[in-house]
């Protein structure tokens, strides 16, 4: 038996490439012999690397005898009970990642909608709802300044504007539409700087920033198309198209 044990040995370690049917056969050698040595462990041991290679390998009925083949066959149902409790284990472990990186992609992708919706609305919101708060804070008083003196500007240039029509007196028509006028070139040019910046807010976001759940560029989550135009009338229109 040594003799027999020792050869299988040294063919297993051996590096040789065996068949599997060649694998299979020494296992089961040495596991009738470790079963009639009574050394049940490297039996167990031995079966189960027959059944690691073909689960459904039979025993020989003419050559082995009834009670080595039920205690292979012990060895078996255990085996693939085990096995089978494994998989299922396996794959309810894959639904719960599944269902855990489905959920963080819908709360990232709501995330990114909500930062793009926020920053169309006013340059810097998007930015700090997307945790990139010195940027979103900058962004944020330069727009809200430029908001504030624009309007300023509007009113301002409104009224000058019906003064200078108003104003009968030739010497003073000049003067008023000038300061009209300069009044009027101002808040163009303050609304052109925020559109500028309402541009450049939509850019960082989009193609500089990253989702907050995936770490990922906001533009791989959505399709967005920020823009600024001048209308017929010179009026300055902001446009965008996205896709969820």
């Amino acid at each position: 038996f040594d003799a027999v044990l020792q050869l299988g040995d040294s063919l297993l370690t051996s590096g040789l490439a065996l068949e599997e049917t060649d694998l299979i056969r020494i296992y089961e050698i040495q596991a009738i012999v470790f079963y009639t040595r009574d050394e049940l462990q490297n039996s167990l041991f031995s079966f189960l690397s027959i059944l690691e290679l073909n689960s459904s390998h039979e025993l020989d009925p003419v050559r082995t005898s009834p009670k080595i083949r039920n205690y292979f066959e012990e060895i078996r149902r255990d085996f693939l009970a085990k096995k089978r409790l494994a998989e299922q284990n396996r794959s309810r472990r894959q639904e719960q990642i599944d269902s855990l990186q489905s959920a963080i992609e819908d709360r990232s992708l709501a995330q990114v909608r909500g930062s793009m919706i926020r920053s169309i609305l006013l340059p810097g919101w998007g930015h700090l709802h997307s945790g990139k708060r010195n940027m979103g804070w900058t962004l944020t008083a330069i727009s809200l300044s430029s908001l504030g003196i624009g309007t300023w500007f509007s009113i301002e240039t409104a009224s000058r504007e019906i003064d200078y029509l108003n104003e009968t007196n030739p010497l003073l028509i000049q003067p008023k539409y000038n300061s009209f006028n300069d009044a009027y070139q101002l808040r163009n040019s303050v609304y052109l700087a925020f559109a500028a910046l309402w541009v450049y807010s939509q850019i960082d976001l989009f193609y500089f920033s990253s989702s907050p759940a995936k770490g990922t560029p906001f533009k791989k989550s959505l399709s967005y198309i920020p823009g600024v135009s001048v209308t017929p009338t010179n009026r300055l229109q902001l446009d965008w198209r996205f896709n969820w």
